[in-house]
């Protein structure tokens, strides 16, 4: 396991995170980008949120949000190479694959 990994495995250790996680299955790619993109801005920093401060991508909100961006990628859901800075500036929607 690499560092990074193990970052990201302790980011996603959160009840409240895996209660929001399994509420998106089954819902439609552009649903579950809307409620990334609404569970992001209730819980990054409001700077961040609004796209005024890059995201740390050491908090533990863009690890989970960028993460499950990526595993929609790895799904074929999402073109590749998409993550958490197309999700802020509000132009996700346009890599949705199916």
């Amino acid at each position: 396991m690499t560092a990074n990994s193990r970052r990201i495995a302790e980011a996603v250790d959160d009840e409240e995170w895996q209660e929001f996680r399994l509420s998106l299955k089954g819902k439609s790619t552009g649903v579950k980008l809307s409620m990334l993109q609404a569970y992001f801005t209730a819980n990054a920093p409001l700077q961040m949120a609004a796209g005024t401060m890059p995201p740390d991508m050491n908090d533990d909100v863009c690890i989970r949000v960028d993460n499950y961006i990526k595993a929609l990628c790895r799904g074929g859901q999402l073109q590749a190479g998409i993550g958490l800075h197309q999700l802020i500036n509000d132009t996700i929607g346009m890599y949705i694959k199916r």
